[in-house]
């Protein structure tokens, strides 16, 4: 028997989810930062690049990179494509392993249903 959560209990989840995706943006902004640093949000490439500059200034890097983007615009627009993909292939991933192979036919006039359909108690004989 599938059993539903009451619309209330939904509510307060949903809130409680709400509250706590504030609190993990907001505690970034709030919390105490070194005073040492010039830019607290300075990506850690260019913190590492300035500690080894400091510690081994005659340091010479392996690998150089072949490409670099024209302008900070291009970098942020590459990086933002790489989450958007990213999150794309983990909601199909998701959503494949929670529904399954869901395929829905039209045969004789009616639709087919799933075989998990028939588990709780459907059948797909047309009425």
């Amino acid at each position: 028997m599938v059993t539903y959560k009451s619309f209330s209990s939904r509510i307060v989840q949903h809130y409680i989810l709400l509250i706590v995706a504030g609190g993990l943006v907001g505690m970034p902004l709030v919390w105490a930062v070194p005073r040492d640093l010039v830019e607290p949000f300075v990506g850690t490439d260019s913190q590492a690049v300035a500690l080894i500059t400091t510690l081994a200034p005659d340091y010479q890097p392996w690998v150089e990179t072949w490409w670099r983007p024209p302008g900070p615009a291009v970098e942020s627009f590459f990086f933002a494509l790489q989450a958007a993909l990213g999150a794309g292939v983990v909601g199909y991933y998701l959503g494949r392993r929670r529904h399954g192979e869901v395929h829905w036919t039209v045969s004789q006039g009616h639709e087919a249903l799933s075989p998990s359909d028939s588990d709780k108690g459907l059948t797909d004989a047309p009425s």
